[in-house]
């Protein structure tokens, strides 16, 4: 069903469903009402109705604060009134906020309505808690309601709905009439006691939009609206019916914000445009406009005014980049970020919620994001380093950009600074920022079940959960702090709880920067809620670092002792919040590893005059050109901010050289280090590993100390293979070493004659519902080297179509790279699989597709043009397998050098797949159909039952069936859908012996003899035989099948089980007590405490001469009593389920409190069998007469 997206603007509608005279007629049209006031008549689909007297009477879409559920939460929700005579329970009914999906909710727990009478149905997506609660959300954006009928063949009631607005529900005038009107005052649970409005006005649109402008223009307002009056505000004001009536054109001269909104009597007023035309700006950087009523910013209910108050206010937000485009606008909400009462230049959070209308902030505002919607966004001054105090307002994003660039995986908040005004005046320049949070954590990392924590000396304790809690942290901080790490068994425990690599980067930057407003305060860690998932840092709020107190305090210069602070003090407060770190360096494996990955980047990305002061100039580039607004605006001038930029070098330039010193000193350390130079040749061949960094600009020198093995290994860029290191009569590509003096190396490298061996070796282009993984392609490099990618592009058929493969992915020989479209649903499938990346942000075409590899050089290396027809394999069309090559030293753009992979989903990452022998059986068939089952068409026909009995899918299509072993090539079951001849593991398919193939491709041109004949089943080829069977006389309805399934024994089956398994699963729970050892409550166990007490069934004599080979180590639990036999007996009524009747044995234990197990002690007995009749119980006990159970046994085996 179509979402009416372009009725945004009303609420007033009329249902499908009519009602006159008590009598329900279908009219299968949705009738609605748009912004002219016209009836428009939408398409519905066509469904039965029935006399089910419930309508959907009432319902709000985005609720903020009309009413909570008892849990206390403003949900959606759904009034279901009952206009009969009759009590009515939902019991059963199914629910939908999607009319092409109708069993998408259903009540499963008794909901009474009494006549007249209403219920109120939670739309929360939360069903755990409580009946009333279902299975999805409704989306204010507007969708559709509807009610079907348990057996989901009828409709009782729909509605389908546009926008809606914030606390403004829709109910029907009267309670089940056929009119939809808007209340202001909506009454959940009660009658509509109001006649409510007719609609909601249209949004006002402007002839001009909001942008930056030299010159006068008018404008123009207009509303998509019969009869309504615009009014409009040029003080900030939200307009009402005292504001400035719009009558004529307006004349924009100078910078100004117009609001406008629709009025119209029995309407309520919709949404207020805005727009903000600036004049007399020239910037290079993006600008934001926020507007909302001046109260709302200053005065007794202002957040200016009332900064700790946390109070959250409307606004109107404006997106301009660096052209002077408006490029988004929308409403949000605003709140005071950090506030204190020192700055007038504060910083902002802003909100996008429902409430205000959009749900999210959709812009890239970060280019180095491959997300582009944000759920709130910091507007932030700087804090400590703000230039309105004199300050740089780059410190804390040029920790966040240095932290990633330690690691791309490091958590940072993005960056970009923007000039804002402020209800029409210029407010300065702000670093817009992401916001922390959990939407953060699932835009960044792709989690939502999560902890998220942070140490916060201004929450109580100092901690404050963002979201989820503390428990498992807790439980790590004391397992720290109890046990010995120096023991790397305990070391290896947290190794598996935190991610020591992550920590160690979050450590080292925060010590490098000297950041004092950090320990206690400022660390944020998270973790998914998985076992098997670690902790990790991200970097937050670190302006209080990098010689912020220079020249006041010892802490602003470069020599200060940070490492020292991080290992003894405390923090603000009284607590200890360096037991981390601290005690992890009691562990020699990782003090070696923060050491030498300290050593790492000192020589690299922290290493004075490198990477670090390029990114100062860089950021003060950037705000140059514009930074005299903000100045001009607040205060201070270019040569201070200048000045206190130069300090930030001067102090990263001097800090490795004082670090290295506080390392030697904090963990008695070697006093001399040694100085490690490398070099390629030729230039520009390779890169070297050192350590843990990769270094590719030569020649390189680092300083490193003389207690660790220092590790480097050679790596060939693009075109090159490694031939050997210069003066070292060595092949490896890896050296370790350990010296006490200065040493050199040189990587030499060839040209490689074998670059072009990267080949496309395995393709998804069309996955199955079942399996569905998004498309992805497997690359393999058939070379005897590793094979650089980096750069290389990847394309389709179509030349916009562009993937460039990261920095830094090498491929070793034999080895694989998969590149994925979407690599979270490729993760869901193959968790195991690590060699992937993405996403390639385009899919492949399922015929008649290019894919495409280019190198570095933009060489073409490899293509395959693909098909999904003859000679191509269909299999991998939506079926379930891959397509992948035979063989890698085959032309892969010949149809015949590839194939359907042998397993579903295919081998990404791995060898391809090699196919296993076939286990395809004859399971079970009926030659005399009379009234067991019905094909398709309602014909009782004879019929055959294959099951596969391996571990991969077995195609049936171009295999050869017969009922006559002398003509093996009787009939060839057509090979041209897959959907319908392939049968995937453990599953079962049922074919027709009809003679009648035209009915379909599962219907034979063969038909079964009831006075016997023969069924046998061959390969392609017509002569390997897969399965056959001569069989006998066969009775009506009886069919004949091997027990178990794929069997070698068969039985006659008066309970068929056409397409399904031949044997039931039965899980016995079974409650006896034995006479003798009974004392009125339970059993004693005193037979289990004798020697002699047999550790095997011991049913293996007579009388019972039972074969089992049940038998245990140990008896598992003190609860044991004895060992007793089970016997399931196959009668249809309990005189006649004797001995003869027994369909299967097994022995187990009988428990104290009477509960029968098998082995286990605990599980109960389980039977897969076949059965005609009924299942009765036999419980025998060695030194008791045996008892049956009185009934058959019901549902998996309750007695």
């Amino acid at each position: 069903m179509p979402k009416m997206k372009k009725l945004i603007s009303i609420c007033f509608a009329l249902s499908a469903i009519i009602i006159c005279n008590s009598q329900i007629f279908n009219v299968n049209d949705t009738v609605i009402v748009d912004n002219s006031g016209k009836l428009i008549f939408k398409s519905f689909p066509k469904f039965e109705s029935v006399n089910y007297e419930l309508k959907i009477n009432e319902f709000c879409a985005r609720n903020e604060s009309i009413i909570h559920d008892e849990y206390g939460e403003y949900d959606d929700w759904i009034e279901i009134y009952n206009f009969g005579d009759d009590t009515i329970d939902l019991n059963g009914v199914y629910i939908t906020d999607d009319l092409s999906n109708i069993q998408k909710w259903q009540f499963s727990e008794e909901i009474i309505i009494l006549p007249d009478s209403f219920v109120l149905v939670w739309a929360d997506n939360e069903p755990e808690q409580g009946i009333n609660h279902i299975g999805f959300k409704l989306s204010g954006d507007g969708e559709e309601i509807g009610l079907f009928t348990p057996d989901s063949l009828f409709i009782i009631d729909s509605v389908v709905f546009s926008e809606q607005i914030s606390d403004i529900s829709m109910g029907r005038i009267p309670d089940g009439g056929i009119i939809w009107n808007c209340f202001e005052n909506p009454t959940p649970g009660s009658s509509n006691s109001s006649t409510g409005m007719y609609g909601i006005t249209p949004t006002p649109e402007f002839s001009v939009i909001g942008g930056f402008y030299s010159s006068n223009f008018y404008i123009t307002i207009d509303v998509d609206l019969d009869s309504a009056q615009i009014y409009y505000t040029t003080d900030n004001s939200t307009p009402t019916t005292s504001s400035i009536e719009y009558s004529d054109s307006i004349l924009i001269n100078s910078t100004t914000v117009i609001r406008a909104r629709a009025f119209k009597e029995d309407f309520i007023p919709g949404y207020t445009a805005t727009e903000t035309f600036i004049f007399n700006y020239d910037f290079t950087l993006d600008a934001i406009s926020l507007v909302t009523d001046d109260n709302n910013l200053w005065g007794p209910s202002g957040i200016y005014d009332n900064p700790y108050s946390g109070v959250e206010k409307p606004i109107h937000f404006e997106y301009f980049n660096s052209d002077e485009n408006q490029v988004l606008k929308l409403d949000c909400g605003v709140k005071l970020h950090a506030p204190d009462y020192t700055r007038d230049q504060k910083s902002l959070r802003l909100y996008a919620r429902s409430e205000y209308g959009e749900k999210e902030f959709n812009y890239s505002f970060f280019d180095e994001l491959n997300f582009s919607t944000f759920k709130r966004l910091i507007l932030r001054n700087g804090g400590n380093d703000g230039m309105e105090d004199g300050k740089t307002q780059i410190r804390d994003p040029l920790s966040h950009i240095m932290y990633k660039h330690c690691n791309p995986e490091n958590g940072i908040s993005s960056y970009k600074p923007v000039h804002i005004f402020l209800n029409g005046d210029y407010w300065g320049i702000y670093n817009l920022r992401e916001r922390q949070d959990e939407y953060y954590i699932k835009s960044n990392f792709g989690e939502e079940n999560i902890d998220f924590l942070e140490y916060d000396a201004h929450s109580p304790d100092g901690m404050n959960a963002i979201t989820g809690n503390w428990q498992n942290f807790d439980s790590l901080k004391n397992y720290v702090i109890e046990n010995d790490l120096s023991d790397s068994n305990y070391y290896q425990v947290v190794k598996n709880w935190m991610d020591i690599e992550n920590f160690v980067d979050y450590q080292i930057y925060e010590i490098f920067i000297g950041n004092q407003d950090w320990l206690s305060n400022n660390i944020r860690f998270w973790r998914p809620k998985r076992t098997d998932e670690k902790w990790k840092w991200v970097l937050w709020d670190t302006e209080y670092g990098l010689a912020l107190f220079y020249p006041n305090y010892n802490i602003g210069y470069p020599d200060f002792n940070f490492l020292h602070m991080a290992m003894t003090w405390g923090g603000w407060g009284s607590e200890d919040y360096t037991y981390l770190l601290r005690n992890l360096t009691d562990n020699s494996e990782f003090l070696e590893y923060f050491n030498i990955r300290f050593a790492d980047l000192l020589n690299t990305e922290l290493r004075e005059n490198g990477y670090i002061v390029d990114v100062i100039d860089s950021l003060q580039n950037i705000l140059n050109p514009d930074v005299q607004f903000q100045f001009n605006r607040w205060g201070s001038n270019t040569s201070i901010w200048n000045i206190r930029i130069q300090e930030i070098k001067d102090f990263t330039n001097g800090r490795p050289y004082y670090i290295r010193e506080h390392i030697i000193n904090e963990y008695n350390l070697n006093t001399t280090t040694f100085n490690l130079s490398i070099d390629v040749q030729p230039p520009n061949s390779g890169q070297i590993q050192v350590n843990t960094v990769r270094v590719s600009d030569f020649p390189w020198d680092g300083e490193y100390f003389t207690d660790y093995i220092t590790e480097i290994t050679a790596i060939p860029n693009q075109g090159f293979v490694f031939e050997g290191w210069e003066g070292i009569a060595s092949n490896n590509q890896s050296l370790l070493f350990n010296t006490l003096s200065d040493t050199s190396f040189t990587a030499l490298f060839t040209k490689n004659p074998v670059d072009s061996a990267i080949v496309i070796n395995e393709i998804n282009y069309n996955s199955a519902d079942f399996f569905d993984t998004d498309d992805w392609v497997e690359l393999k490099n058939i070379s005897g080297s590793p094979v650089n990618l980096s750069q290389w592009i990847f394309k389709d058929g179509n030349d916009e179509h562009i993937f460039e493969i990261p920095e830094g992915i090498i491929v070793e020989s034999n080895s694989y790279l998969v590149l994925c479209n979407d690599t979270v649903l490729f993760k869901l499938f193959y968790p195991n699989i690590t060699n992937y990346v993405g996403n390639l942000n385009f899919g492949f075409s399922g015929n008649n597709e290019v894919l495409r590899l280019y190198d570095y050089n933009n060489q073409l290396v490899d293509s395959v043009h693909y098909f999904d027809s003859i000679p191509w394999t269909n299999l991998a069309d939506g079926y379930g397998p891959t397509l992948e090559l035979k063989n890698d030293s085959l032309n892969n753009d010949i149809p015949g050098s590839w194939r359907a992979s042998f397993v579903i989903g295919g081998t990404p990452g791995e060898t391809n797949s090699i196919q296993a022998p076939v286990q395809l059986f004859i399971n079970e068939f009926m030659a005399d159909n009379d009234i067991t089952i019905t094909d398709p068409q309602g014909e009782y026909d004879d019929w055959i039952e294959l099951y596969n009995n391996g571990e991969q899918y077995v195609n049936i299509g171009g295999m050869f069936i017969t009922d006559d072993l002398n003509e093996p090539v009787e009939w060839q079951i057509p090979d041209n859908s897959p959907d319908s001849t392939i049968i995937l593991p453990g599953e079962f398919l049922l074919l027709w012996a009809d003679k009648d193939s035209d009915d379909g491709i599962l219907h034979l041109e063969i038909k079964l003899s009831a006075s016997g004949e023969q069924i046998g089943v061959y390969k392609e080829d017509g002569v390997t035989v897969l399965d056959s069977l001569s069989f006998g006389a066969q009775s009506t309805d009886i069919s004949f099948g091997r027990l178990p399934n794929g069997g070698e024994n068969w039985i006659y089956m008066s309970k068929p089980t056409p397409g399904e398994s031949n044997t039931a699963s039965i899980n016995l729970s079974l409650k006896v007590f034995l006479e003798g050892p009974f004392n009125g409550s339970e059993m004693n166990t005193d037979l289990t405490g004798l020697t002699d007490f047999p550790l095997s069934q011991p049913y293996n004599t007579e009388p019972w001469n039972y074969p089992g080979e049940e038998s245990v180590v140990e008896i598992p639990n003190q609860d044991i009593v004895d060992w007793v036999l089970v016997e399931l007996r196959d009668a249809p009524e309990p005189a006649l389920a004797t001995e003869s009747s027994v369909r299967a044995k097994r022995a187990g234990f009988i428990r104290n409190d009477g509960s029968v197990t098998d082995t286990s002690g605990s599980n109960n007995l389980t039977f897969d069998i076949y059965y005609s009749d009924s299942l009765y119980v036999v419980l025998k006990h060695r030194n008791h007469l045996g008892v049956m159970s009185g009934s058959a046994i019901t549902g998996a085996g309750s007695i």
